[in-house]
């Protein structure tokens, strides 16, 4: 499980991107 952090509506992902992001709480995550 990799995290991206949303900051100002920029969406900064360190995972493929071929994954999608979900809203975790404060965070998103990739699953």
């Amino acid at each position: 499980m990799k995290i991206c952090l949303n900051f100002k509506h920029k969406l900064r992902c360190w995972a493929p991107v071929k994954k999608t992001c979900k809203k975790n709480s404060n965070y998103e995550v990739f699953i």
